[in-house]
């Protein structure tokens, strides 16, 4: 039986999803347990130390100015003496004290989220009646946006990153990475990448290997820095029955801002000659999937009328939403957008409403993704 009949749309996903939440719950209290209670504590605690950190740089300013106004009658020196000397002593403590507090809980918080994730995922896994492996609950982060740091400061960068970003770089996430430039679906420039829960499931007879990717380009600093979201979704990597010679690449119409098709396919084309878009007579959506390729055989074989059929249904639903897709060699690369994906946390307490959105963040673009690789008989 296909994913597609098991569950056939969104509605049904809910519907099943609605059906299964109290036991999904009751099964996730059963394995977090006391975590629970410490995740909900130190996120309090955490909450109070970005307070603090806060109150680092207003309090300080604050104490000066009454400070000025209580020793008036100072002189300039010895103002200037009290001043400094309280400006610093309050915000170190702020400074300590808040870093302390961020800091105490973060494994915890890890841990519950990493646990959460495995459970949430395999129950997600059996709602599509699919066989899955959550291989690691991790973020990475560009290397280039700490490139050229040294000494002391790259050391705290790094305990910061582990602390914050639950980073653990593995032979997994590199192989995404790598996965990612292979692919080449990514035209548009980013400086900050993050990684987070790669998973496995064995569909078609082969492993498909899904990651949820998160991809910026920031440039400037302060009140002149600019944040560019050039992609967040799911990168999906799966194998082909035999490898191509050629390279085939499907991107649906969009605008030219964000993740979309003019100026991904402009630069896709300019950058190899050899690649031409092609037309294949596909009726209603040839207007809506481009297809280029410099193997009219092969993409022929590959993009069968059935796989272009799922895939025009799917984005005649979700036009705001660009998918980009590559046969690469022996793997087809997917970029599957979706906003909704959550990066670094899951749920702030274990209780069915919360566990129900998280789950259908996560299964809903899922489900299309596997809809459309089922139909990839390459």
């Amino acid at each position: 039986m296909s994913i597609k009949d098991t569950i056939k749309d969104e509605a049904g996903l809910e519907t099943v999803l609605d059906y299964k939440i109290g036991a999904i719950t009751a099964a996730t209290k059963r394995e977090v347990g006391k975590l629970e209670q410490d995740y909900a504590k130190f996120r309090r605690y955490q909450r109070i130390g970005f307070l603090l950190i806060a109150a680092a740089f207003l309090l300080p300013n604050s104490a000066v100015l009454v400070l000025e106004v209580l020793f008036a009658n100072l002189s300039n020196f010895w103002s200037t003496v009290i001043s400094i000397g309280v400006f610093l002593i309050s915000f170190m403590l702020c400074s300590y004290f808040g870093f302390k507090f961020i800091m105490s809980g973060s494994d915890v918080i890890r841990q519950f989220n990493a646990k959460v994730d495995t459970i949430l995922f395999g129950a997600i896994f059996n709602l599509l009646g699919v066989k899955g492996e959550l291989i690691e609950h991790t973020v990475v982060v560009d290397k280039k946006s700490i490139d050229g740091t040294g000494g002391k400061l790259a050391e705290l960068i790094d305990i910061l990153r582990a602390h914050f970003r639950s980073l653990r770089e593995s032979p997994e996430s590199e192989q995404v990475l790598a996965s990612l430039t292979t692919s080449e679906l990514i035209t548009e420039p980013f400086n900050t990448t993050r990684l987070d829960n790669v998973f496995a499931i064995d569909i078609v007879e082969r492993r498909l290997m899904v990651s949820e990717l998160h991809l910026e380009h920031i440039t400037g600093s302060g009140r002149s820095r600019q944040v560019k979201q050039v992609f967040k979704g799911y990168f999906v990597a799966l194998p082909l029955r035999r490898a191509l010679t050629g390279k085939t690449f499907i991107s649906t119409d969009g605008d030219t801002h964000g993740f979309a098709h003019r100026t991904y396919w402009s630069t896709l084309l300019e950058a190899d000659n050899q690649i031409k878009e092609t037309k294949f007579e596909w009726n209603d959506f040839e207007e809506l999937l481009h297809v280029a390729t410099d193997n009219d055989r092969e993409a022929r074989e590959v993009l069968t009328p059935q796989f272009m059929s799922d895939l025009y249904d799917w984005w005649k639903k979700h036009e705001q939403l660009n998918i980009r897709i590559a046969f690469i060699g022996n793997l087809m690369y997917l970029l599957f957008p979706d906003n909704q994906i959550r990066f670094e946390k899951t749920v702030s307490k274990v209780e069915p409403s919360e566990l129900k959105e998280y789950m259908f963040t996560i299964a809903r673009p899922l489900m299309h993704v596997l809809h459309l690789v089922e139909e990839v008989k390459r």
